[in-house]
């Protein structure tokens, strides 16, 4: 803005071959468009929320609050986050998602829809690059699966995509086809548990 907007922006920065020290920080999308779609577009970019201008101090606050919380944090620094994260991991937290989204039932729907088709897709080049030799490819895969799942409440498929991701980039494609087998379970069971809430 001039030269990059927004989703120009979060790609470089999600980017595994980027120079920016926390690829995960908290993006948040501020925009005047407030229709489902663009919203979906935001998310689905790898922006972590959205806020839509004009902009409330009382829900920027909040959001704000909510993504520099312990939830947010990539290495938890207390022991009530480690007591989180030893935790069971959820496959699909439907409340935390619903709540992001402002209660909006036809944009969780949506969100969801577009996921049951994105995320199989997703395997089937993870499947294709495990046998190949491009582990930048490889890393983008992962690492985009990674924030796919974290932006539609996916706890365990973000856990195991992070795994997978640094196994790639301390063993390549070799460590990622022998991680491919449980990513795979993982994935196929939070598509199942995503097409339950589907069909309520």
């Amino acid at each position: 803005m001039p030269e990059l907007d927004g989703f120009e922006a979060t790609a470089m920065i999600r980017d595994p071959a980027s120079r920016v020290k926390n690829q995960s920080v908290p993006i948040i999308a501020m925009t005047a468009n407030a229709m489902h779609e663009d919203r979906g577009k935001c998310l689905a970019a790898g922006m972590s929320d959205y806020l839509s201008k004009p902009v409330d101090r009382g829900k920027l606050a909040q959001m704000l609050g909510k993504w520099l919380s312990c939830e947010a944090e990539e290495e938890p620094s207390n022991p009530e986050c480690e007591e989180e994260q030893a935790a069971e991991v959820p496959l699909f937290f439907q409340a935390g998602l619903l709540a992001r989204l402002d209660n909006d039932q036809d944009f969780l729907k949506m969100i969801l829809d577009m996921s049951l088709k994105d995320l199989p897709d997703k395997l089937e080049k993870l499947r294709e690059q495990c046998m190949g030799d491009d582990e930048k490819e490889l890393t983008l895969t992962a690492h985009t699966m990674s924030g796919v799942a974290a932006n539609i409440s996916a706890a365990a498929l973000h856990k195991i995509s992070q795994e997978l991701e640094a196994a790639i980039k301390e063993g390549g494609a070799e460590s990622a086809g022998k991680m491919l087998p449980e990513v795979e379970r993982i994935l196929l069971l939070t598509i199942e548990e995503i097409e339950k809430v589907c069909k309520r």
